[in-house]
């Protein structure tokens, strides 16, 4: 849980659409992001919608799928985006390869962490 919550606090860049996911939030737990963004497509898939809730603020982005897009809303703004479907699947993949890239680079050991493991396979 330390290694989800307490480490890697990066300022997250997450364009989907030219939606901006992360930015705008700051400085946050890289692998929680992570974590709970990759959660999202299958949430839609199985369920239609998605919530991802951020764990050091009280702000909600609520995902509700509409065929191949996806209406984004987050709970500061009273502004709703439209986002393709696959084009979410393809910037969360994307997003996961790199972060994984850049983290074992500078962290090599990161590479045998279980909860790395689980989060970087291609499996939701």
């Amino acid at each position: 849980m330390d290694l989800r919550y307490e480490y890697f606090w990066s300022r997250i860049e997450f364009d989907v659409d030219g939606f901006d996911l992360g930015a705008r939030w700051g400085s946050m737990p890289l692998l929680d992001f992570a974590a709970s963004i990759k959660k999202v497509p299958d949430a839609l898939n199985r369920y239609g919608e998605a919530e991802f809730d951020f764990t050091e603020n009280t702000a909600v982005i609520s995902f509700v799928r509409r065929g191949e897009s996806v209406e984004v809303r987050d709970s500061t703004s009273e502004v709703a985006y439209e986002i393709g479907m696959n084009e979410l699947v393809d910037a969360v993949n994307v997003f996961l390869g790199t972060m994984a890239t850049r983290l074992m680079a500078a962290h090599p050991g990161i590479a045998k962490n279980k909860f790395f493991k689980g989060l970087t396979s291609m499996d939701s």
